[in-house]
């Protein structure tokens, strides 16, 4: 869904909102990482998390405006119960939640992951399915038809990135 919908919205995206999301790319993985809260996360290469961090704004951008346009939001109680459920995989669940409850960024990380979830149910409710039917061979040969096509735009857009 989230790779048709980047296809669906070629849009070009700012620079800015790309490097900040590749820098916030690199905290995370330094935290996961354990490399602590003193490290330098400029000492990683932009490059190991620039094409991830393009695809996210690309995707994000329209998710966005999804969720201003329909009003979207998350209440303290469906935060709550995210991080809840996520702290089911800790050893001290409690103790998570209340971590998670009590600090201002991580809880907005939850809440932009549940606003996220909502804007992609609503575009689900708006999409329309075309069913086709074909047969095992005419499947394989539109997948590889559509990997082809996939790997000439990759290639395309690596191209004109160099150029700039």
């Amino acid at each position: 869904m989230l790779e048709a919908l980047k296809k669906a919205n070629d849009i070009p995206v700012p620079q800015a909102l790309v490097q900040q999301e590749t820098e916030g790319l690199k905290r995370q993985a330094a935290q996961q990482f354990g490399l602590g809260e003193d490290f330098d996360v400029s000492q990683l290469p932009d490059e190991l998390f620039a094409e991830q961090a393009k695809g996210r704004v690309q995707v994000g951008l329209p998710l966005a405006e999804v969720i201003k346009r329909h009003e979207v939001a998350a209440s303290d109680d469906e935060i709550k119960g995210k991080v809840e459920e996520l702290a089911q995989q800790y050893q001290d669940p409690e103790q998570v939640v209340e971590y998670y409850m009590g600090n201002d960024q991580l809880k907005s990380q939850v809440q932009s992951a549940i606003l996220e979830e909502k804007a992609i149910d609503v575009l689900l409710e708006q999409a329309s399915v075309k069913d086709v039917e074909m047969s095992y061979q005419e499947a394989l040969a539109a997948a590889q038809q559509q990997g082809e096509a996939d790997e000439e735009e990759s290639e395309e857009e690596g191209q004109e990135e160099s150029k700039a």
